[in-house]
């Protein structure tokens, strides 16, 4: 999932930039923003949270390559400005880029 400049929703919504198949996802579930000055996620008031390398994401967070992205229970490592589905519980998440 290549991220685009400014806002790139990800959530179970068929409107969402990044659709993830999975339950645990919220309809709009977190939004990275893509700027000049990098990449900072935000949680959208998701029911199951948002979470960076294993910590909450409670207010706008910095992220970079490397970093490994919890919504519900898929994981994304993001790679280069790329996200990559990671499996969790031995199954791959259905992701779509709208």
């Amino acid at each position: 999932m290549l991220l685009h400049d400014g806002d790139n929703i990800l959530g179970r919504s068929r409107a969402a930039d990044f659709v993830l198949g999975d339950r645990s996802v919220s309809q709009q579930h977190a939004c990275v923003h893509v700027g000049p000055r990098g990449m900072v996620i935000a949680d959208l008031g998701s029911a199951t949270g948002t979470a960076v390398n294993g910590r909450a994401v409670t207010e706008d967070v910095r992220i970079m390559s490397g970093d490994v992205i919890t919504l519900g229970s898929v994981r994304l490592r993001l790679l280069d400005g790329v996200f990559h589905a990671t499996p969790h519980r031995h199954r791959w998440p259905d992701v779509v880029h709208n």
